[in-house]
């Protein structure tokens, strides 16, 4: 059955801001059992510590030294919402010993890292506390009698064992936090190499980028140029258009001058072809009037005499007596007398109700009749 660990247990409140406040205690160098609990307070006022990273600084006559809550056996831990600080004999030596703690919050993973990135860093107050050497030690010589009791050698023999295996013990620890420090420096040399990594790829990123904008660049240059030279044959194309417009005004003025010439040259023709229409219709009745007109009596022409029929002579326009019948005449001929040319038709309404008609053209005043039909 093991035995519960024998402490030295220490209560104290640490203030963030108040140098000076708690750290009224004692240790005895090389001691392992010393745990201090720390209360933290702002100003008096409790301060929540669960959740957050603690590393304890120690300065002492042997150097400096620190414990971290982050690393394995770190000998710190968070209990009741106080600091639990198991000192380690490495963190304080004889004389006076300074300590603070360093709080870290709003930690976030960086995968590329390979750590914790924190947001805060809040560094407490010190507080000291002392240290006195062991009455008894490693180091103490003690003045032996010519024969010592086999009591006080076995005696002397359990002591150096204990301080040997109190070494051990220390250089185990220092071995192990070694091997702590280690590992957290090939993670951070492993996080460095990553960082260098993605910042070697970033630098590449913005090489090629830059190529890229450069490209672009150029491409936006020509294609500026481009639109300069296709705006200025833009506006030589709309300079010549304008003048076309105007040309073309100009042209639409002389066509809309020579239409209105136009419509008042057909408004005259057409009152022109009104007074000839009107003249013709006068004319066409005076015509039928004048076809009206009586002229005589003719003999019947026979077949094989037409020409030397005195119905040749029936030239003019008017109706005559055609022995028992009427024959018809229309002459339409201009011209002076003697040199006349022109049509005249003949139609025969015979006493047995067949009606005949025939044709002469007028040239010069010679008369070419047609065959009766």
């Amino acid at each position: 059955m093991s035995e519960t660990s024998f402490i030295k247990r220490f209560d104290i409140t640490l203030d963030l801001k108040q140098p000076g406040c708690g750290g009224d205690f004692s240790v005895v160098d090389g001691d392992t059992g010393n745990v201090v609990y720390l209360a933290l307070t702002d100003a008096g006022i409790p301060v929540s510590v669960e959740g957050r990273r603690i590393i304890a600084a120690f300065s002492n006559s042997r150097g400096k030294y620190m414990q971290d809550s982050a690393e394995s056996g770190g000998g710190i831990s968070i209990s009741d919402d106080k600091v639990k600080l198991q000192l380690r004999p490495q963190s304080f030596a004889p004389g006076i010993v300074e300590c603070e703690l360093q709080i870290y919050s709003g930690g976030t993973e960086n995968s590329a890292a390979g750590a914790t990135v924190y947001d805060s860093l809040v560094t407490t107050a010190k507080f000291n506390f002392s240290c006195r050497s062991a009455i008894y030690d490693a180091s103490t010589i003690e003045s032996e009698p010519a024969a010592p009791p086999l009591s006080a050698v076995l005696s002397a023999i359990g002591i150096a064992e204990g301080e040997r295996v109190k070494s051990e013990t220390a250089r185990n620890s220092a071995e192990a936090e070694r091997a702590a420090a280690e590992k957290s420096r090939a993670a951070s040399e492993k996080g460095r190499i990553l960082s260098e990594t993605s910042r070697v790829n970033a630098e590449n990123s913005r090489k090629t980028a830059e190529a890229e904008r450069v490209r672009a660049e150029t491409t936006r240059e020509t294609t500026e140029a481009a639109r300069k030279q296709n705006e200025a044959l833009r506006i030589s194309a709309e300079n010549n258009r304008a003048a076309a417009e105007t040309n073309r005004a100009k042209a639409e003025a002389k066509r809309s001058e020579a239409e209105n010439n136009r419509i008042a040259n057909e408004n005259a023709r057409k009152a022109a072809e009104l007074e000839r229409s009107a003249a013709e219709t006068e004319r066409a009745a005076a015509e039928t009037e004048r076809s009206r007109i009586f002229r005589g009596e003719v003999e019947l022409p026979t077949a094989s005499t037409p020409n030397d029929d005195p119905v040749d002579f029936a030239v003019e326009s008017g109706w005559y007596f055609y022995k028992g019948g009427i024959l018809v005449v229309s002459a339409a001929l201009s011209g002076s007398a003697g040199n006349e040319y022109g049509t005249i038709e003949q139609a025969a309404l015979l006493t047995d109700g067949t009606i005949i008609h025939r044709t002469c053209t007028v040239s010069a005043g010679a008369k070419n009749w047609g065959a009766w039909v």
